[in-house]
């Protein structure tokens, strides 16, 4: 039976793991932070060894040695822009950025024609055809 690793052993393990994986990696790259909500990607404004050093000293003080150790886990470099992933992303990011092009022109077709309906529906709307600051604001002022 293997036998388990202290939480010394894992600190050590993880530290050096980490600071493995930021080899040749310098500030303003982009880093793979998990936080309480999920993964967080973040350009580094500082050197990924002081985020380790920050962990080793700040998070210390608080937190036991496996949760400085988790912290170590899952902070790593993101890959360099042009993996297959990256361009995956970028190409849905263009696809969105078409199709929010296509909603706001069939929205603008929406208002001219059926905007006078929505506001005979509502006689004391502040929607003036094309923004709800128009006429009739004022008397919130």
């Amino acid at each position: 039976m293997k036998e388990r690793l202290t939480d010394e052993q894992i600190f050590k393990r993880e530290l050096r793991l980490c600071r493995e994986a930021f080899v040749g990696v310098e500030k303003g790259e982009p880093a793979r932070f998990i936080h309480h909500l999920g993964p967080e990607a973040e350009i580094l404004e500082y050197e990924p060894e002081d985020r380790i050093q920050c962990f080793r000293t700040t998070k210390m003080e608080d937190e036991s040695l496996l949760k400085v150790a988790r912290r170590l886990h899952e902070f790593r470099p993101i890959p360099k822009f042009g993996s297959k992933e990256e361009t995956s992303l970028d190409k849905a990011g263009e696809a969105c950025d078409k199709a929010r092009e296509a909603y706001d022109k069939a929205w603008e077709a929406y208002v001219k024609k059926h905007g006078k309906q929505i506001i005979s529906l509502v006689p004391d709307t502040t929607w003036d055809g094309e923004s709800i600051f128009g006429k009739g604001w004022e008397v919130f002022e």
